[in-house]
């Protein structure tokens, strides 16, 4: 059934009970594709303010634009309505059974699987390893002439041809010698200098960094084997000086475009823009928030998670089959960060078994 979702009001879409699959009706025009349609279960009409909690359903190009939920408890009826003023789409809503009373999320794999947990990162140079790494030791043994600093991350990727699996090395440099590197992580794979398919020295701190809209800075995880299923990216902001709160982006002045999320395979796709705290606050399903720098009460921390399953209903493939790699591009100046803070973005994810 085809409903008509405005700004103006909460649309009834369900009778009580009833499980629901909805997604952007393929008719509509272009514009109406773009609106912001979010999705809530209640017992009786929602008030406007449960738009920050509703479940948000993207447009088409980004491939997550459907839902599938259960009411829970059974009593509840789902309700849509566009999050900003002006928005409106068709949607197309599919009822099924009554009787599940809660919401079941699904992996595509399951624990078992390889996990990805990496830092969003920007390439600086290559490095040579002088050998094959010893697994559970803190040095990596390295070829004279590298331009690595204390500071600095390493990032090394391998095909585990026994396992049939994709191993990927990111650890912060502690210290730097002529033919070594001190890592912050013990090496969990004899990686080969003959078999790597890159070494590479990176900068994860994005804090300070320079872009304009004809150059935006651009930090990605590009795997170079395998594909991969991404659900999860972590917030990480601290600054010395300076406060934090909704209308900053750390702490500084609110950004005019922002940190956009793309995917890109073989075609690039949007997945989510912030341009302030309280934008990735309204992202998010759970953090630290603001803090304080403990003990000196100093300096001020921020914390968050958006998770593309419990927010979209589907998660984002990269395929390196086909170069593809997941990037946040900075087309604004954080130049005015304090010196000594950090901003990093982590994601998480497993690779696919096929």
């Amino acid at each position: 059934m085809q409903h008509t979702i405005t700004n103006s009001a909460w649309t009834q879409i369900s009778t009580p009970g009833q499980n629901v699959t909805v997604w952007f009706d393929e008719q509509s025009d272009g514009a109406k594709k773009l609106a912001d349609v979010r999705v809530i279960a209640s017992l009786t009409t929602p008030v406007l303010a449960d738009i920050t909690r509703a479940k948000r359903i993207y447009r088409p190009s980004s491939n997550n634009d459907t839902l599938a939920l259960s009411p829970s408890p059974s009593a509840l009826s789902f309700w849509a309505r566009c999050a900003n003023v002006g928005d409106e789409a068709i949607l197309q809503v599919e009822t099924s059974g009554y009787g599940i009373n809660q919401t079941i999320d699904t992996h595509v794999q399951d624990q078992h699987t390889q996990q990805v947990n990496i830092y969003f990162n920007k390439e600086l140079s290559n490095f040579v390893l002088s050998g094959i790494q010893i697994v559970g030791t803190y040095i990596l043994n390295v070829v004279a002439g590298h331009s690595a600093v204390s500071g600095n991350y390493v990032c090394i990727q391998q095909k585990d041809e026994v396992n049939n699996v994709s191993r990927i090395f990111q650890s912060r440099i502690i210290s730097v010698g002529a033919t070594t590197f001190e890592v912050s992580r013990p090496i969990d794979f004899a990686f080969d200098p003959t078999k790597v398919l890159c070494s590479k020295i990176t900068r994860t701190n994005m804090a300070g960094e320079v872009g304009t809209i004809l150059a935006p800075v651009k930090y990605k995880i590009k795997p170079l084997s395998g594909k991969f299923h991404l659900y999860q990216i972590h917030f990480v902001m601290f600054s010395p000086s300076g406060t934090f709160d909704d209308g900053t982006f750390g702490p500084i002045a609110k950004l005019a475009h922002g940190l956009t999320f793309v995917r890109v395979n073989g075609q690039v796709f949007d997945l989510i823009n912030v341009r302030s705290n309280g934008e990735i606050l309204g992202y998010g399903e759970g953090g630290n928030g603001y803090s304080l720098k403990p003990p000196s009460g100093t300096g001020s921390g921020f914390t968050q998670t958006i998770s593309f399953i419990n927010g979209n209903g589907s998660v984002p493939e990269i395929d390196a089959n086909n170069g593809g790699s997941i990037e946040i591009w900075i087309p604004d100046s954080l130049a005015a960060w304090p010196v000594g803070g950090e901003l990093e973005v982590k994601i998480e994810g497993h690779e696919v078994k096929e």
